[in-house]
């Protein structure tokens, strides 16, 4: 069995909702079906930045360039089996970056990987999201933003 290393970069996108409490845009992608947050592979010569604005726009329309925290970020690591039944596993690391909205924004999701999305508590989410390293992300970055 063959581990392919694989990098990728996304954002959490959040906004504060007139109850005090933050809301975080998950989506369900079209292959796997997982919940997850907007995130997609590192293309040549790009930056983790980069790829996580340019993703988030590609996959939910919003372009979250002015709104992103440039200077933290988290990891998530995790691996799966290759979509393509060959036996091989997929080791993933992404990093996320967070990024607060003034609002909640209008999603236009790219059709051919996005087959839903939610806006969610931090509990809703944590309960939404499929890998369980990626809810232990979630919760870290719980910790640093004191949820």
């Amino acid at each position: 069995m063959k581990n392919i290393p694989t990098q990728a970069a996304g954002i959490i996108p959040y906004y504060m909702h007139d109850d005090g409490q933050r809301r975080f845009l998950l989506i369900q992608q079209t292959h796997g079906h997982h919940w997850s947050f907007p995130k997609g592979h590192i293309d040549q010569g790009e930056s983790f930045l980069e790829c996580a604005i340019r993703e988030t726009y590609e996959e939910i329309g919003i372009d979250v360039s002015n709104y992103v925290e440039k200077n933290y970020s988290i990891s998530d690591n995790y691996q799966y089996p290759s979509w393509h039944g060959d036996g091989e596993t997929i080791k993933k690391s992404v990093v996320y970056f967070p990024c607060e909205l003034p609002s909640q924004f209008d999603i236009v999701p790219q059709i051919t990987e996005v087959m839903d999305y939610r806006w969610c508590t931090y509990s809703e989410a944590r309960e939404l999201i499929t890998h369980p390293e990626s809810v232990e992300m979630i919760e870290r970055f719980g910790k640093v933003f004191l949820l």
